[in-house]
């Protein structure tokens, strides 16, 4: 079976999709190198294609992007517009490729875009750019005695409404727009995103997996762990309930193994879709200046590869309820200086689901300084205690929450203001704090840091081990489960598992994930 086959036939689990940025639109023109992508595309199993309309000020045509439009329509994809929200006018005084969002003519401009946008697509995704940081004169007077985040938010959310969504619907009645998250959610309040508003009022929203390899990035690209793609597309799926349509990654800062994890994780968040950024890079025709792409063409053969194993991993997964230790996140939320915490949390091996109303039905719950955001936290954790559910509770939000200090019984994990330090954390205690909290899970696990733990329904369980060394898992229930390994990946690597009654033992490679089922 080809890629293109597999594709279709498993459509209803995964679709893999893609995006000719602006300035490829615009030289894109031979009808032979129309042909190569296509087929290019087929062989990645890729089935739809995003043609952008608008970036960095420039504007393409429209005799050229109808002729893409039909061109690669009438070869069997599905296609879609995208516009990304930058060169429209005045520039932010924070980091230049912004705009100025306060300033008319730039709104004006907006909603220009959005508008010829619609009128060639109905379905049209906004790049992660749809923001500001802009503090010039006219910003400050407009905002008042709020304060710039609140102003932003407020800022936003207004023209969502009054220069996107009402008018392309005027344009086209038919069209749905879906807006692109960034991966660095914990900052969405400080820049004017607001996705407990903006969930409801987009038709669908997508998240930003793009998670850059962990250890290697730039000096001017934050060091995150891959464990952030889980909690920032997880966190945002339930903001928006089967609305949350997939994850968006890319070649800057990875490495081939990098980028298949991006595409792993984003399965694992339960995504309808799988978008590369971008079509260019992959096939090895983009080089990205700055950061630079020159694994793209690696990164393209690797997921070509793997495409067996993360549709399996797909469907493995689809329709199967998530368990797990409830992660408290208020939406807007602050957490200074425990910023991503939830990621490193992850890193621990606890399951974690992320959400931003607390849990008060879960089984187990995690709350961070992000909590302190609601002003009933000390008596909501208060009754969770009381009812016998394992609470676990940073320092900062102690910090932040004296009366919480009274409360008897939560688990305390010590940040220290530094996130990353908690992945040092002494094995035994680690293990002691993690089988705490898995207790109401009926399970127990014994693991070094840096290896996640996934639960999926009550039979199954995805390990995934990040260290750059092997390592070994034991992973125990109450139950009598007959586990068997379902699936490895990547597909070089083997695990070695000994299986007993009630659970396993699994020596897993660096890098490496297993999925274990019921046999």
């Amino acid at each position: 079976m080809s890629n293109r086959e597999m594709a279709e036939a498993v459509s209803g689990d995964l679709i893999f999709s893609t995006v000719f940025m602006a300035q490829d639109c615009e030289r894109i023109t031979e009808h032979d190198e129309m042909e190569h992508i296509a087929g290019w595309c087929k062989e990645m199993a890729i089935s739809r294609l995003y043609l952008e309309t608008f970036r960095n000020g420039r504007m393409v045509e429209r005799s050229k992007m109808l002729r893409l439009k039909e061109f690669f329509m009438n070869k069997g994809f599905d296609i879609a517009g995208c516009i990304t929200t930058t060169g429209l006018g005045k520039q932010s005084t924070g980091w230049k490729v912004l705009t100025c969002f306060t300033h008319a003519e730039c709104q004006e401009m907006l909603q220009k875009q959005f508008e010829y946008a619609a009128s060639l697509f109905d379905l049209v995704i906004v790049d992660d750019f749809f923001y500001t940081d802009c503090e010039c004169e006219e910003c400050n007077a407009a905002r008042g005695d709020r304060t710039f985040p609140q102003y932003r938010r407020e800022l936003m959310t207004r023209l969502s409404e009054e220069r996107v969504l009402k008018p392309v619907r005027k344009v086209n009645p038919n069209v749905k727009i879906i807006l692109k998250y960034p991966h660095w959610y914990d900052k969405y309040q400080l820049r004017g995103y607001d996705p407990r508003i903006q969930s409801r009022m987009f038709d669908y929203i997508f998240a930003g997996t793009e998670i850059r390899d962990p250890d290697r990035a730039p000096d001017d690209l934050p060091l995150v762990v891959q464990y952030e793609a889980y909690v920032m597309m997880r966190w945002l799926s339930a903001h928006a309930p089967g609305r949350c349509l997939g994850g968006w990654f890319d070649s800057i800062a990875t490495t081939s193994r990098t980028y298949l994890e991006q595409a792993v994780m984003t399965v694992l968040c339960g995504a309808d879709e799988a978008f590369h950024f971008t079509c260019r890079s992959l096939m090895g025709g983009q080089k990205d200046g700055k950061y630079g792409a020159p694994g793209g063409t690696r990164n393209a053969q690797i997921i070509k590869e793997h495409l067996p194993q993360l549709y399996k991993l797909a469907s493995l997964i689809k329709g199967k309820e998530l368990r797990g230790i409830h992660a408290y996140k208020p939406s807007g939320s602050e957490s200074e200086p425990e910023r991503y915490v939830i990621d490193f949390t992850g890193m621990l091996g606890l399951p974690l689901i992320p959400v931003p109303e607390f849990p008060a039905d879960a089984r187990a719950i995690y709350c961070a300084s992000h909590g302190a955001a609601d002003p009933e936290i000390a008596a909501k954790l208060k009754q969770s205690v009381e009812k016998g559910i394992p609470v676990l509770v940073t320092d900062g939000l102690l910090r932040a929450v004296p009366e919480l200090e009274n409360v008897q019984g939560p688990i305390r994990l010590d940040v220290n203001g530094n996130p990353r330090g908690i992945m040092d954390m002494d094995p035994g205690k680690l293990d002691t704090m993690r089988n705490a909290m898995l207790k109401p899970l009926g399970m127990q696990v014994r693991a070094a840091s840096r290896i996640a733990l996934f639960l999926f329904g009550t039979d199954m369980v995805v390990l995934y081990n990040f260290n750059t060394a092997e390592q070994v898992v034991s992973f125990s229930t109450q139950e009598k489960i007959a586990f068997v390994n379902l699936l490895t990946i990547p597909s070089f690597e083997t695990a070695r598992i000994q299986t007993n009654d009630k659970g396993f033992t699994a020596t897993l490679p660096a890098r490496t994930r297993v999925v274990m089922g019921a046999g």
